[in-house]
């Protein structure tokens, strides 16, 4: 019976990883799909293969004690943890960084009149005072005939997560979860230096391995990360609502995460296990939610990045397709109305792709050619340093040939009316194929019918 334990022990163990190492491996190869990319795939695959470790590590005993002693099953978990929860807060950061700032991208733009519809202006109707109205709430606007009237007075250089955005970056990050981490090392370091059941020498130790004062720094940081921690990572992520979900998937990890283990903590601190096989609790408090964790984590994305989405866990295909029309003439009828052009406008701020629609939307005026032509160079210049140079502010993802053609017109002071037609065309097309499908799903799951009604099939 044992033998038979022991091979379906090791059989679960080997498949689990196999599946994490190869999810992690084609997620790591999506990352470049906007369903990943603002995941901050790094973190997320680092967070993945540490979870399948600590899974590794609790099952494993169930087919044979030697196979894991004492001292290694402290140093993993140990180590474990604090990478889990410094990679869910370093996305949760990561996140709220790239909203602001794409909020902030939406509010500087409204201060331009290239980038309002030529028959349009939009006038507030919240009742919150103007400086504490989030820029992402244009759902509540009117649309007149008036002269633009400037929302926002701010720049972009004046916000604060764009002037210290390099304090979210991966790299950055990596430095403060690497000195972190060191820091954890050097207290199992000298928690070794004093232990007996969890000392390294050749004869392992085969004791309850949950017990003991050793484990009091690890259990000590779970309470200060789950009273702490996360109440401030929740704190700073309300009012987020991305596109993509993220936050609500770091809602469900982080919960996950911080239940699981002060239920643990609370139930081992009362004794309530009693008599019970340590192996198994460890079993269900870590194998079961990180399971769970895997699948919002990798899974879920992953079957996005490949057009399956969850909805009322039922999985759908294309479903845009099969409700809406994804058409140039629908994508055309957003892009000519100003109230649906502003909708979008929104929903690209949520995307994190408004810099495609403000470069079209100056294209567009300048195309028009509606400003006295004493002002068109400047205008011309002035879209090339925000929108294509390097290091702009709102640079847009074009192909190197047409900015290799722009930048060759620029540095030959050759500008005329139509040197950003190809560019503008290029724009176009990448929202109509990218940002365009999440609209119309996004505008259908919240039962906007002005857009539904209008491009049904």
């Amino acid at each position: 019976m044992g033998d038979v334990k022991s091979s379906i022990v090791y059989v679960v163990v080997a498949l689990w990883t196999l599946q994490s190492l190869v999810t992690s491996a084609i997620y790591w190869r999506r990352r470049d799909k906007d369903c990943i990319r603002y995941r901050s795939p790094g973190f997320t695959v680092i967070a993945a293969l540490t979870a399948c470790i600590l899974v590794c590590v609790s099952v494993l005993p169930w087919a044979d004690d030697d196979l894991m002693p004492c001292f290694v099953r402290l140093w993993i978990t140990s180590l474990a943890y604090p990478v889990l929860y410094l990679s869910a807060t370093a996305r949760a950061l990561r996140l709220l960084c790239f909203y602001r700032i794409s909020e902030a991208k939406l509010a500087t733009q409204c201060l331009h009149p290239a980038t309002h519809s030529p028959t349009s202006t939009l006038t507030h109707t919240s009742k919150k005072p103007s400086s504490q109205i989030s820029v992402i709430e244009l759902s509540d606007i009117n649309l007149t005939s008036d002269s633009p009237v400037p929302l926002y007075n701010e720049t972009l250089a004046n916000n604060w997560y764009y002037r210290n955005r390099r304090l979210f970056s991966v790299g950055f990050f990596a430095q403060i979860c690497c000195a972190i981490v060191f820091i954890h090392i050097v207290v199992l370091i000298v928690i070794q230096c004093f232990t007996q059941n969890f000392a390294i020498h050749p004869v392992m130790a085969r004791s309850n391995c949950s017990v003991g004062w050793e484990w009091l720094p690890h259990r000590l940081y779970i309470v200060i990360y789950a009273i702490a921690v996360n109440p401030f990572v929740f704190f700073k992520l309300r009012g987020i609502h991305d596109a993509y979900g993220i936050r609500e998937e770091l809602m469900v990890l982080t919960v996950t995460n911080s239940v699981f283990d002060l239920v643990f903590l609370i139930l081992f601190a009362l004794n309530a296990f009693g008599g019970i096989d340590p192996d198994f609790y460890g079993l269900l408090f870590v194998v079961v939610p990180i399971s769970l964790i895997h699948c919002f984590l990798i899974i879920r994305p992953l079957c996005e990045s490949y057009g399956l989405h969850f909805t009322r866990f039922r999985i759908r295909r294309n479903p845009i397709s099969k409700v809406l029309r994804f058409s140039p003439e629908c994508f055309e009828r957003i892009l000519h109305d100003p109230f649906l052009l502003e909708q979008f406008k929104t929903f690209a701020a949520k995307d994190f792709t408004i810099e495609n629609i403000l470069f079209y939307q100056r294209c567009q005026a300048i195309s028009r050619g509606e400003m006295e032509p004493s002002k068109m160079e400047q205008e011309l210049r002035e879209t090339y340093s925000t929108f294509i140079e390097p290091n702009a502010e709102l640079l847009v993802n074009l192909d190197s040939i047409t900015v290799s053609k722009i930048k060759s017109d620029v540095s030959l002071e050759k500008f005329y009316l139509g040197m950003y037609d190809e560019a503008q065309a290029e724009i176009k097309d990448l929202m109509f194929r990218n940002t365009f499908p999440r609209f119309l799903e996004h505008m259908r799951h919240n039962k906007s019918h002005w857009v539904t009604d209008s491009c049904m099939a």
